[in-house]
């Protein structure tokens, strides 16, 4: 626990430093406003509304410390365009973080815009078109569907590109559980729910794959939606799931329980733009 701390502490004077150290320091400040009316026609009839479609403003920057090694930091705050209030939470991602010849890596709220990608969703932005817009594919549903890409309390690493290969890993505390808020749940500290994902990528002129690993681990057992194949009441079990070549079977904790594979290659007819996120 302390070693976190101190890296923490290492990590945020290296984001001070960035922010001010005036023509020193690389900083950007990046936003988009996305709104649109929708009509709709049913068999119960016909509506019109406007709808936000991930707006958000955000800074991302990095200062060089020398010898290789460089302090990466940001924020990005989403906010609805169409009433102007904030998100839930308000920050899509709040990190900092180090990198080097080692790779990168990042702590805080990460997400797939941050210096160390998210592991799964990273892959399936990199390996499938979005519909009408990047707010819509994967940015609803479970959290098997989207891949769990916005996560807090986390901790993540980026390899730099061997022949091709790169590889993403991150940990998350998830408590305590929001899906059981109550007073005798097992869940009662950060870390009596932890999250485990790394993806193994390959990109190759045109072609690009990934190979996805996703785990959870939770104090009391697993419940409907999270990663999970059985649930043990009282007990801490795992959990797992896979992709391969950006094909994502994932199951969750149901009656009966069942996997339903979602699948993409990478060619250029299927690809969207890297680093997307809802």
């Amino acid at each position: 626990m302390k070693s976190f701390s101190l890296i923490g502490r290492a990590c945020m004077g290296g984001a001070l430093l960035a922010a001010s150290a005036g023509a020193e320091a690389a900083v950007t400040l990046y936003g988009r406003v996305d709104t649109d009316i929708e009509y709709q026609r049913g068999p119960r009839g016909n509506a019109a509304q406007m709808v936000d479609n991930a707006s958000r403003w955000g800074m991302r920057g990095n200062e060089d410390l020398g010898g290789s090694l460089r302090a990466d930091f940001g924020l990005e705050q989403g906010f609805q365009a169409d009433n102007g209030t904030a998100t839930n939470p308000q920050f899509r991602n709040a990190y900092v973080g180090l990198s080097g010849v080692f790779g990168a890596f990042a702590l805080g709220r990460l997400d797939s815009a941050t210096s160390v990608g998210s592991p799964v969703y990273s892959q399936i932005t990199q390996n499938v078109d979005f519909v009408i817009h990047d707010a819509g594919a994967t940015a609803i549903g479970t959290k098997v569907l989207n891949a769990r890409n916005r996560v807090s309390n986390a901790l993540g690493y980026v390899t730099p590109e061997f022949g091709g290969f790169s590889l993403r890993a991150r940990i998350n505390l998830a408590g305590p559980d929001p899906a059981t808020p109550n007073a005798n749940s097992p869940v009662k500290a950060e870390d009596d729910f932890r999250q485990y994902d790394a993806g193994l990528n390959y990109a190759s002129g045109s072609f690009s794959a990934g190979l996805g690993y996703s785990r959870d681990a939770k104090t009391g057992g697993l419940v409907a939606n999270d990663f999970a194949t059985r649930s043990r009441p009282r007990q801490r079990t795992t959990s797992r799931s896979s992709t391969s070549m950006a094909c994502t079977a994932a199951t969750a904790t149901t009656a009966r329980p069942a996997r339903a594979p979602t699948c993409a290659t990478g060619w250029p007819a299927s690809r969207s733009r890297t680093g997307r996120t809802a």
